[in-house]
């Protein structure tokens, strides 16, 4: 699917139905998954569950969710996250990630979009090209079939014939002068 770039243009990033699903969207599970998996919380003592081994990756992301939250603040266009844990360190650290994750997880959307609006771009070139080389060759085959000569064809025949009349000038100065003397 293209994205048509008048209608992002017009979308109002500081319109507040924007902001609120942009505030939704820092807490959804695809941006807490890149978070657990670059901060290694499958296996942080903090994630850890009730069986020996770590968790699942979904399994500290439901816990990640409970943990983390963005909401917007009133009367700015600020979106604050914060994490609430026993450990300050952790709570910082879950807080910064989920946002510098948030912003990765949309770059990493638009550079999508971008890549299948340059292969549909790419598609359409290519399909361009093989009609222009379509067309080229049937107004060849048409020249051929004609006998038609094209202006740029006619002139250098003219001036091959004017150097072939010139050539044949000097050589018969030449001659004459030769006879003469």
């Amino acid at each position: 699917k293209l994205v048509n770039i008048e209608d992002v243009s017009e979308m109002k990033v500081g319109s507040l139905n924007a902001l609120k699903t942009i505030a939704e969207t820092i807490t959804h599970s695809s941006v807490l998954n890149r978070v657990v998996a670059t901060n290694s919380l499958v296996t942080h003592p903090y994630f850890r569950g009730a069986a020996d081994g770590p968790d699942s990756t979904d399994a500290v992301t439901r816990r990640l969710k409970r943990i983390v939250s963005s909401q917007l603040r009133r009367g700015t266009r600020l979106i604050e996250v914060s994490a609430v844990s026993t450990d300050a360190r952790l709570s910082f650290l879950l807080a910064n990630s989920t946002a510098a994750q948030f912003i990765r997880h949309s770059l990493d959307q638009n550079l999508n979009v971008n890549r299948s609006g340059n292969v549909v771009l790419m598609e359409e070139a290519k399909r361009l090209k093989l009609r222009l080389s379509e067309s080229e060759k049937a107004v060849q085959e048409y020249k051929e079939f004609n006998n038609a000569v094209s202006l740029e064809d006619k002139q250098n025949i003219t001036l091959e014939k004017l150097k072939n009349f010139n050539k044949e000038y000097s050589d018969a100065k030449s001659i004459r002068i030769q006879v003469a003397a």
